[in-house]
């Protein structure tokens, strides 16, 4: 990917509750195996996704993962 200064501080700007450089490496990685049609569109819509959740998680109103049926620890719990 290639973002230029203004748009990479106005991402910072309207995605303050993630790690930008974080999510923009794990974007770079997930388009070099895959690339969007519109790799700015996705990428803004995946940032907004990810900010979203933070925002929530800080506020408490997102649950944490529920366990996975096949779970060691659910056959543990329920059914040994």
């Amino acid at each position: 990917m290639k973002l230029n200064h203004a748009d990479f501080a106005s991402w910072q700007r309207l995605y303050s509750s993630v790690d930008l450089l974080y999510e923009l490496q794990k974007l770079d990685i997930e388009f070099s195996h895959e690339r969007p049609k519109s790799w700015f569109i996705t990428a803004s819509q995946k940032l907004s996704y990810q900010n979203k959740q933070a925002v929530l998680r800080e506020a408490g109103q997102v649950s944490p993962p529920a366990p996975h049926w096949n779970d060691l620890s659910e056959w543990e719990n329920n059914f040994l």
